[in-house]
């Protein structure tokens, strides 16, 4: 899939729109269940994404 998509700006430009909020919506996760206490205190809270 990797090479096909270097290959095919159409494929390249949908799957980086696709997989491009993956990282967030783990971050938004993370701090929920932080939020809500289901994580262990020694987790340090998420600071994703780093801008």
């Amino acid at each position: 899939m990797r090479a096909q998509t270097s290959r095919n700006g159409e494929l390249s430009a949908l799957l980086r729109e696709g997989y491009g909020g993956v990282p967030e919506a783990w971050a938004r996760v993370v701090v929920a269940h932080q939020d809500a206490g289901r994580m262990w205190s020694d987790v340090p809270r998420t600071t994703w994404p780093a801008r």
